[in-house]
């Protein structure tokens, strides 16, 4: 008995219909694939957390700082002026900061040494290094000051005593973000009035279906999503500082 070979359109039949299975399934699988980073990524900013909050109770309740400042401006107590950074985001030999810099060597000192022995912890999943060894998807502790906020009193809540920050769960600690310095002060664009900040496309990181990942001054950690290009900017600035103001959105309260 003779078999039948398939003919060209069942051929052709065959692998448009695979093709179609694989245009659903990739698509899926990448989603999984992000959904998995994002959790890994949430899961490394809870120890961050944990770390903090032992830095804390060694150090008289002080949150962890972006690094031991030197020296303050004199106009704004809150914005350190030395150590600084160079135009290439980094800081003067001999700073330890926060977290290890991007560019660390296996022995570098950093001030969470003592309660993060794996280096991981600090690497989102989701990051990536660019051509020139830049690194986006860092995670970058909130540095906000009056300074950058146009004179008005705008203090992130690191190296802040505890009690200063009232309202710890509406207050960011460190955030993922799509630079390569290990702290945020340009954030604070457009009115220093305003209830939201500028819109700023590029300047948070989004690789989390389309949004970063908080950790916030309480431990918990959540995702925000900015808004898309053109769009008004639903970012609050209280977020973002532990003098907390009257803002016209709930959602910033």
């Amino acid at each position: 008995m003779s078999r039948r070979a398939f003919t060209l359109i069942e051929l052709l039949s065959v692998i448009a219909i695979i093709a179609l299975i694989a245009a659903i399934l990739f698509p899926v699988l990448s989603q999984a694939r992000e959904d998995a980073r994002k959790v890994s990524c949430v899961n490394n900013l809870r120890q961050i957390g944990l770390a903090v909050a032992l830095y804390r109770t060694d150090w008289d309740e002080i949150y962890v700082p972006k690094y031991n400042c030197l020296q303050t401006d004199p106009f704004y107590p809150d914005h350190c002026i030395r150590p600084r950074r160079n135009s290439n985001a980094q800081m003067e030999t001999g700073t330890v900061e926060w977290l290890p810099p991007a560019n660390a060597l296996p022995d570098t000192n950093y001030l969470l040494q003592p309660y993060v022995k794996n280096l991981q912890v600090f690497n989102c999943p989701s990051r990536t290094v660019e051509s020139d060894g830049t690194t986006m998807g860092r995670y970058t502790i909130n540095s906000w000051d009056s300074r950058f906020g146009g004179g008005n009193p705008e203090t992130g809540p690191q190296g802040q005593p505890e009690t200063r920050v009232e309202k710890p769960s509406q207050t960011i600690l460190i955030m993922e973000h799509s630079n390569n310095a290990s702290e945020c002060q340009g954030g604070q664009i457009g009115s220093p009035s305003a209830d939201h900040i500028a819109p700023s496309v590029g300047h948070w990181m989004t690789a989390h279906h389309g949004g970063f990942n908080v950790l916030w001054c309480d431990g918990h950690v959540k995702l925000i999503k900015p808004a898309p290009a053109g769009a008004p900017e639903k970012i609050c600035r209280n977020w973002f500082t532990i003098q907390k103001s009257v803002s016209s959105d709930p959602n910033c309260n």
